[in-house]
């Protein structure tokens, strides 16, 4: 559930825009524009905070530039 929820809470914020991810089970990765970052940002870090708070569990979350992901040679 926790794993899931940031899929949600990034639809919501994006008004319901399509984007790509992956569910892992355990956790999401997805690639938002540049353009919607900020929304993206405050929804993961209101995510986290909801699964620590009402969860009891640490939930990582992070952006990764494209650039960042190219460089590494991904």
């Amino acid at each position: 559930m926790a794993g899931a929820s940031v899929i949600a809470a990034v639809t919501n914020a994006l008004a319901g825009r399509e984007f790509p991810f992956v569910f892992g089970g355990d956790g999401a990765s997805f690639a938002v524009s540049h353009e919607d970052l900020a929304r993206a940002r405050e929804a993961l870090a209101a995510t986290a905070i909801w699964v620590k708070e009402d969860l009891g569990l640490a939930m990582r979350v992070a952006l990764v530039p494209v650039a960042a992901v190219r460089a590494q040679g991904f």
